[in-house]
């Protein structure tokens, strides 16, 4: 019997919804061009009124990370500190909380990767482990 294959259909502005958590000054701009670009976006900040130049143009506010992930396919965050990182990933309302299946979280804090770690570690995580990318302006880590 002939093996099927499945071919995925490719990213597109109709079937993707895009997730931010936290919009500072590299994130507003970042967000600003998916916009500017016609894909649908889906932020938090956890204080709203930074996001406010974002849902001017369009953007859907979401009252936590958690909310972020259930409405998005590929899910950024990009925050100060570890304790951030941990708050908005894997807190009791963090993004791994609300993630929907097959999506994909996308990690750019500038952070030790230790977190990587205690992602794999974590129980409500395990497979959330082998899609998660952790992105470093000096390095790029899939794991």
């Amino acid at each position: 019997m002939a093996a099927t294959i499945t071919t995925l259909e490719p990213i597109s502005l109709a079937n993707i919804q895009l997730g931010w958590i936290e919009t500072g000054v590299m994130g507003q701009s970042m967000c600003s061009h998916l916009i500017k670009a016609g894909y649908s976006l889906t932020v938090f900040n956890r204080t709203q009124s930074r996001v406010q130049p974002l849902l001017d143009m369009g953007a859907h506010y979401a009252f936590s990370p958690q909310e972020v992930a259930a409405h998005s396919n590929v899910v950024f965050s990009i925050v100060d500190y570890p304790s951030d990182d941990q708050f908005v990933l894997i807190g009791s309302f963090g993004a791994l909380q609300g993630l929907l299946p097959d999506s994909i979280p996308v990690d750019m804090t500038t952070s030790d990767p230790s977190l990587a770690v205690e992602l794999k570690m974590g129980e409500q995580s395990r497979a959330v482990a082998e899609r998660f990318v952790l992105i470093r302006l000096s390095e790029i880590y899939v794991d």
